[in-house]
């Protein structure tokens, strides 16, 4: 998610357009390619909006109606997108939407034309994402699982991250393409590889939230302000990208409220069972996905990406505010 998060893509995530070392920059992608893009939501959208911009001819696809005007042409079924596609990307809100997609009752893999590869930008876990790479293969499709890093902000200004899983020359066959709109495309090794380290990315920044919510607010009781908490912690060896991009907008109320605190506690689950399935310790996990799903049953999914810094400020009767001066 700063990274304003996820179709799945969270503000755990930087928006900010460094290169990573060692990168190329992005050549702009070429005309005369057909991308499908399925899910129109708040990350959807703004990906097919940029690839259009960047003349590619796209088509757009949500099985939820969308009113607002579009630079892009939509259809009104699956097969209709992908008819003749070079290109299908799926950005969706989670596990159980882009499994229905794929393999349930729309069967997106069985819709795509000969040739045409898929590239899934969803964040997912670790194991459907080894599970599509799997059925993909057996299909013949060519596939890439590439989880975003930031959100909303981040896909309209063409700086999202991706966390790149499968054969590293599909991506470099298509990253003029998905330069329409990342400019960071990190090969992370296979599909599960992929999930689990977007997931991962994602876990440190919930639990930091957490943590960093319930240390201001014990701050607040020996004087110190909250934002004078975050200069001082700035200034030493705890000092996080967090602290520096993310908490001036919890002083402002803004709890991030585009990315579900359910999505949170999927995400979280999801590495919870991946520790369990190989015997690894996870009691600080545990205690993240714990503080999280407490704070959905009490305030609800709209609480947003950082439900547990509301929850927190609940249980302390007090808001982390600046005092006026």
């Amino acid at each position: 998610m700063a990274g304003r998060l996820h179709e799945a893509s969270s503000s755990s995530d930087d928006d900010r357009g460094a290169m990573i070392p060692g990168m190329t920059s992005p050549q702009p992608p070429g005309s005369g390619t057909t991308v499908a893009v399925f899910g129109l939501g708040r990350m959807g959208v703004r990906i097919a909006s940029r690839l259009a911009d960047a003349g590619l001819t796209v088509r757009g696809y949500d099985p939820i109606e969308r009113s607002a005007a579009l630079s892009f042409r939509t259809t009104s079924s699956p097969g209709d997108a992908v008819l003749d596609a070079d290109l299908v990307l799926t950005a969706l809100p989670g596990s159980p939407e882009l499994q229905e997609l794929a393999v349930g009752s729309t069967g997106l893999i069985d819709l795509l034309p000969p040739g045409c590869a898929w590239i899934d930008l969803t964040s997912t876990s670790p194991v459907l994402a080894h599970t599509l790479g799997q059925t993909a293969a057996t299909s013949g499709v060519p596939f890439l699982k590439a989880p975003m890093g930031g959100g909303p902000s981040a896909a309209e200004n063409g700086t999202l991250q991706l966390y790149v899983g499968g054969d590293p020359d599909l991506l470099e066959r298509w990253r003029p393409v998905l330069a329409a709109f990342s400019n960071r495309m990190v090969h992370i090794g296979s599909h599960h590889a992929a999930g689990t380290m977007k997931l991962l990315v994602n876990q440190l920044w919930f639990g930091q939230a957490a943590m960093v919510a319930e240390a201001a607010l014990l701050a607040t009781t020996a004087g110190i302000p909250p934002g004078r908490f975050r200069d001082l912690v700035l200034d030493g060896p705890a000092a996080s990208t967090f602290l520096e991009r993310d908490w001036p907008g919890v002083l402002a109320g803004d709890y991030l409220h585009s990315f579900g605190l359910d999505r949170v506690v999927e995400e979280l689950d999801s590495l919870l069972w991946e520790a369990d399935r190989h015997d690894l310790p996870h009691v600080v996990g545990d205690a993240v996905a714990r503080i999280h799903r407490e704070a959905l049953q009490h305030l609800g999914p709209d609480a947003g990406e950082l439900g547990a810094v509301a929850f927190a400020e609940a249980q302390a009767g007090r808001r982390l505010r600046d005092p006026v001066t």
